[in-house]
C-alpha cells in the first residue's frame, strides 16, 4: 500500500508546484474498459420498472356492449338543380274589323253577317262626319294574335302597332270599339297607338243590341256626333 501511495503523493506535489508556476496540469481520463464496470454497478443499483398492464373492460352480464363512437361522415350535398325558367303564356287577342276611309270599327269575332252589315253602315256615317264627303267602300277582316300559342310570348301590342301601320300609314283614324270588346282590347290599343291618337277612340255602347233595336241604334248615331 505504501508503495502505491508514494507515486500519487509525488504526482500531487508536482501538480501543486506546476500550478504555482502557472502551468496548467492535464490528467488522462480512464479508458472505456475501465469505466464500464462502474456504469454496470450503477445500472445494477437502479431497479427496472415493471410494465403495468391495464385491466380489460368487463361488460356486466345482460348488458349490451357500448359501441365505439363513430365520427360522423360529411354528407354529400345534393347538386343544385337550376330552376326552369317559366315562360309566360302569350295574351291572345282576336276581333273582327271593318275599315272605312278615315275610321275603323273593331268588334267581337262572334258577330254574324248582320252585324257586319251594321258595322259598315256605321263606318259610312263616321267617314262622312270626318271628311264631309261621300265615303269609300268599306273592307273587313279578322285580327288574331298569336296564330299559334306556342310560337311567341308577351302581349299583342306590337302586333296591333303593325296592324294599324299597315292600314293607316299616313293618317290617324277614328277607332270605334264595340262595348263587348273594351276589356279585352282597349288597354293594348291605347299602348299601341302613337301620341295623340288615343283621343280618337270612341266606345260604341250596346253595339250588339243596336243591330236589331232602333232605339239603341239611335244611341250609336249620337255617339258618332263626336267625330269632327
Amino acid at each position: 500500500m505504501a508503495g502505491k501511495e508514494k507515486p500519487q503523493i509525488l504526482d500531487l506535489r508536482r501538480s501543486k508546484m506546476l500550478a504555482a508556476m502557472g502551468v496548467q496540469v492535464w490528467h488522462l481520463r480512464p479508458a472505456a474498459d475501465e469505466a464500464a464496470p462502474a456504469a454496470a454497478r450503477v445500472s445494477e443499483s437502479v431497479p427496472v420498472a415493471e410494465a403495468v398492464s391495464l385491466p380489460e373492460t368487463v361488460t356486466p352480464p345482460g348488458t349490451a356492449p357500448v359501441p365505439e363512437t363513430q365520427v360522423p361522415q360529411p354528407q354529400a350535398r345534393p347538386e343544385s338543380t337550376p330552376a326552369l325558367s317559366e315562360t309566360p303564356a302569350p295574351v291572345p287577342l282576336e276581333f273582327q274589323w271593318a275599315k272605312g276611309t278615315a275610321s275603323i270599327l273593331l268588334f267581337s269575332p262572334v258577330a254574324g253577317a248582320t252585324s257586319m252589315r251594321h258595322a259598315k253602315d256605321i263606318l259610312r256615317y263616321a267617314d262622312w262626319r270626318g271628311q264631309h264627303s261621300a265615303p269609300g267602300p268599306a273592307r273587313s277582316g279578322e285580327f288574331k294574335w298569336p296564330q299559334l300559342l306556342d310560337t311567341t310570348t308577351g302581349t299583342p301590342v306590337r302586333a296591333l302597332g303593325v296592324f294599324i301601320e299597315k292600314h293607316f300609314p299616313d293618317a290617324k283614324p277614328w277607332f270605334l270599339v264595340a262595348d263587348d270588346l273594351v276589356d279585352e282590347l282597349l288597354p293594348w290599343l291605347r299602348e299601341a297607338l302613337p301620341d295623340g291618337s288615343v283621343e280618337k277612340i270612341l266606345i260604341l255602347n250596346n253595339f250588339s243590341g243596336s243591330v236589331t233595336d232602333a232605339a239603341q241604334k239611335k244611341q250609336i248615331w249620337q255617339i258618332l256626333q263626336q267625330i269632327r
